[in-house]
């Protein structure tokens, strides 16, 4: 699935809420790991996936555009 945070609503919090409820429903559902992509430009969303607890980035196999990113749910 894609979720993208509409520029105009940036900024204010909504992409942590949306992230906490997507950790939340994966401890639910007994998930053991979330992976995500995110363009290498992308340095604000990827200031977010820190602070939510995802492991830096690796690119991808195609000269690093798109970057991979997980983190286990406990």
């Amino acid at each position: 699935h894609d979720i993208y945070i509409e520029e105009s609503e940036r900024s204010r919090g909504l992409g942590r809420r949306v992230f906490e409820e997507i950790l939340d429903e994966a401890r639910r559902r007994g998930c053991g790991k979330i992976t995500l992509e995110v363009m290498r430009t992308n340095v604000r969303a990827q200031k977010l996936y820190r602070a939510l607890g995802f492991g830096d980035g690796v690119p991808d196999g195609d000269g690093g555009s798109t970057w991979y990113w997980s983190m286990k749910v406990d």
